[in-house]
């Protein structure tokens, strides 16, 4: 009885610990704009860049990028990417972050105005006939498969999975 005991209550302590891990993925997520998308050629060499985000409530993330771009030409070929989001301003052993595993795929007609409603930029003034030649810019959706976040009460650098679409919605 003592073992079962003890097997709920941990199990109870886990799904809390989650709880404020996923709220804490959130506030990553509202308080950055940008994030490091890593790609890989089809030789398997890796490429990472810098991409401007925005989310919907579903948790996925648009970005523009030039089809001309290296990571754009990645993708084309091989759409499994994977992610990291944190403030590189955090001090050295202080920060969290976010990295994930997801599916980057190009949006076309319809697909980009739905991306529209979601993706908010200063660059420049967005509409469908922006994303078509000669501008040579296109918009993307990043479907996340996975996501991971530090534990920062880990006695060791240990990354933990999480489900972000299962938390309850916060007000505001």
């Amino acid at each position: 009885m003592h073992n079962n005991y003890t097997t709920g209550r941990l199990s109870c302590k886990l799904g809390v610990m989650k709880d404020h891990l996923v709220l804490k993925a959130r506030e990553i997520l509202k308080n950055n704009i940008y994030c490091t998308l890593a790609t890989v050629n089809t030789d398997g060499g890796p490429w990472a860049s810098p991409v401007y985000y925005c989310i919907d409530p579903q948790h996925s993330l648009y970005f523009i990028s030039k089809t001309s771009s290296i990571h754009v030409q990645n993708m084309r070929n091989i759409n499994t990417v994977s992610f990291a989001i944190f403030d590189s301003r955090q001090k050295e052993g202080m920060g969290n972050g976010i990295q994930g595993i997801g599916i980057a795929t190009e949006l076309r007609g319809t697909e980009i105005v739905e991306g529209l409603k979601w993706y908010r930029t200063s660059f420049a003034t967005l509409s469908k006939a922006f994303f078509r030649k000669p501008f040579g810019y296109r918009l993307f959706k990043l479907t996340p498969s996975e996501w991971y976040i530090l534990d920062p009460n880990a006695e060791d650098d240990r990354r933990v999975k999480i489900e972000l679409k299962t938390a309850t919605t916060q007000k505001g």
